[in-house]
């Protein structure tokens, strides 16, 4: 399975969700849900 532009795009969302956690001093989770291409919810912990 290859990454497409879109997915990288999408994990680097994610992972900077993440970062914003662990500088709130939250774990570094980071998540995002899309559908058809677009973001349809995010959270970080």
């Amino acid at each position: 399975m290859t990454l497409t532009a879109k997915d990288e795009k999408f994990m680097r969302i994610a992972i900077e969700k993440a970062e914003k956690a662990m500088e709130k001093g939250n774990e570094p989770f980071g998540a995002i849900l899309v559908k058809d291409d677009e973001i349809v919810s995010s959270c970080e912990n």
